[in-house]
């Protein structure tokens, strides 16, 4: 059994990870880092969180009120292969380099960082420690019906890549309009701004980046921002890629709903992947399988189309053992074949657009990467 510690006891901690962990037979909890003996979360969730007392019983793992504390505790550290790594956003680069130096696998919730020489630094780290397997939580890239766009747009059947369109909306207005979830609203740091980009954008971009295989040099972007919670709630740039590729990203929070029981509207994708040769069609919505739907298709009516339907678009169901990303982060812990749908360079591209998307939009003018 692979020794975990989970990093952060909040609300995602307790609510997926903590309990997928636990259910897990080929993994163990060893150590729950936590600094608030009563753990809290966004008011707006009306979520009531366990103490570290509690989890330490239901989970019997041994609680820390930081990574040093863990850290120091080298009887302890000895029985953990791999983190994770659930705190606020800014803290993530932070606490990922302090693992990986440490000598341990890493699975860190998204975006991997907020600030991107910290983000950097955090790539660096990982590509140093290679024997070490470093992943990033964004689920929609594990599933299967991602890795085979992957896998066709790798084999050339859509020619040369000239243009992405990707589209996404959540029914999300009420949480990042509410000025109180300050570490989804408030810039922290040196971070440019905060809101839906690295709250929710961050997943599409990790999809584009992973299964397109490009890299973004140029982004021109226009924000709207909440006037309640100053957080960014609809964006759309234009992104020019290093080999003169295109990305029109078009996302936010207007999409009706709450977002909150299976029965309302749930987040919206649609990616579409242009190529000489055809045309790669992605979508779907997170709660409905049905929406699910890849589609290939060709210029030369000669060739036959593919096309896969069923499927949700990410796996956040709290049930199990959790989704594809973390059962391929317990395989990895255990030395079993494992498959990384979002490693640190992945995470790298998606932090440098998103950056450059706050820098534009702040400064009305493209941000150059």
């Amino acid at each position: 059994m692979a020794g975990i510690a989970i990093i952060g006891a909040g609300w995602w901690s307790q609510g997926w990870h903590l309990p997928q962990i636990h259910r897990n037979p080929d993994a163990n909890i060893i150590a729950i880092v936590e600094p608030n003996a009563k753990p809290v979360t966004s008011k707006t969730l009306k979520v009531e969180l366990e103490s570290t007392k509690i989890l330490a019983e239901k989970y019997s793992a041994k609680i820390f009120k930081s990574s040093e504390d863990l850290i120091a505790d080298k009887e302890t550290l000895a029985k953990i292969e791999g983190v994770i790594i659930a705190t606020s956003h800014a803290y993530h680069a932070e606490i990922g380099i302090l693992f990986l130096e440490q000598g341990k696998h890493v699975f860190i919730e998204k975006p991997m960082a907020v600030d991107l020489q910290e983000s950097r630094v955090l790539t660096e780290t990982a590509e140093k420690h290679e024997k070490l397997v470093f992943m990033v939580n964004h689920s929609a890239n594990f599933r299967g019906n991602c890795l085979k766009s992957r896998e066709i747009v790798e084999s050339g059947d859509l020619g040369e890549i000239c243009h992405v369109l990707a589209v996404m909306y959540s029914p999300l207005l009420w949480f990042f309009d509410d000025p109180e979830n300050e570490s989804w609203t408030k810039p922290v740091g040196s971070m440019l701004g905060n809101g839906f980009g690295w709250g929710q954008i961050c997943h599409l971009l990790a999809w584009v980046h992973y299964v397109a295989g490009l890299r973004s040099k140029e982004v021109n972007c226009i924000m709207h921002h909440s006037e309640k919670s100053g957080a960014d709630i609809m964006n759309a740039a234009l992104v020019k890629c290093e080999n003169g590729e295109s990305i029109s990203i078009s996302a936010g929070t207007f999409w009706p709903g709450t977002g909150v029981t299976q029965n309302e509207m749930s987040k919206h994708f649609d990616i579409k992947i242009f190529g000489t040769n055809g045309v790669l069609s992605y979508g779907g919505k997170d709660t409905d399988t049905s929406s699910g739907k890849l589609e290939v298709r060709f210029h030369d009516d000669k060739k036959e189309a593919f096309v896969s339907e069923g499927f949700n678009m990410e796996d956040t169901d709290p049930e199990g053992l959790g989704p594809a990303s973390l059962r391929n982060f317990v395989d990895a812990c255990n030395g079993k074949k494992f498959v990384n749908g979002c490693d640190q360079n992945i995470g790298l591209r998606v932090v440098e657009t998103i950056s450059a998307m706050y820098e534009s939009g702040k400064s009305g003018k493209v941000a150059k990467i």
